[in-house]
């Protein structure tokens, strides 16, 4: 694995979850927010496995809040999120080991959670 970064923790507050540790950073520009992506995307934990030699350790989570220039008569305000989740696998084709397996167990746990949570909000 490459991150070197601990995991992220969700917390309540006031009836809303936050995650601890997230960051919310102000963008003027295209540029700006590739410059983010790409800081991201360096910061992405992989491994190489017989399926993928860049398997995704990870889940990453961005979130756009839009708004308009404050001098207009209007606010419009939009907000986008992308979710990209570590990708399961089967771990006996994989042939992950040691530290991996622990990694490809856990990232298809959370999975499974997330699953349960998507059909309890049907």
């Amino acid at each position: 694995s490459s991150s070197t970064s601990s995991a992220l923790k969700l917390k309540e507050i006031q009836s809303k979850f936050v995650v601890e540790g997230a960051s919310q950073i102000l963008v003027r520009s295209t540029a700006d927010v590739c410059q983010l992506l790409e800081g991201g995307n360096a910061r992405r934990a992989v491994a190489c496995t017989k399926l993928n030699a860049t398997s995704s350790r990870s889940h990453a989570i961005l979130t756009f809040h839009v708004t308009n220039e404050p001098d207009k008569d209007q606010v419009f305000e939009a907000q986008w999120t992308f979710v990209d989740l570590a990708g399961s696998e089967r771990v006996k084709e994989s042939g992950v080991t040691g530290t991996a397996l622990k990694e490809a167990c856990n990232i298809n746990s959370s999975l499974n959670a997330l699953v349960n949570v998507v059909r309890a909000l049907r």
